[in-house]
């Protein structure tokens, strides 16, 4: 069984952002070469972001005040999500 989502990335933002994008670039290899096999030719994705902020009160594990990626980020980050999107893909 896997963890959750968050879980993994809260093991990821703890480990030295190399290893992090070592490991980020072996998963996504990983699911390249499944796809590969089991012939998923997918033509069409949509990608769905959210930068909400969620109110916290108190002193609550994992908040952090003011944190939201800039305009820049999120464009290295779109590019990063299209670099890895299977060559048959058409749309985004």
């Amino acid at each position: 069984m896997l963890p959750v989502q968050s879980t993994f990335w809260r093991f990821l933002a703890s480990l030295h952002v190399v290893m992090a994008q070592q490991l980020l670039e072996v998963g996504r290899r990983m699911r390249q070469r499944v796809w590969q096999a089991a012939h998923v030719e997918l033509r069409e994705v949509t990608l769905a972001t959210d930068t909400t902020v969620h109110t916290v009160y108190g002193q609550q594990m994992g908040a952090r005040k003011g944190d939201r990626p800039s305009g820049k980020q999120i464009a290295q980050h779109l590019e990063r999500v299209a670099a890895s999107l299977p060559p048959s893909v058409e749309t985004v």
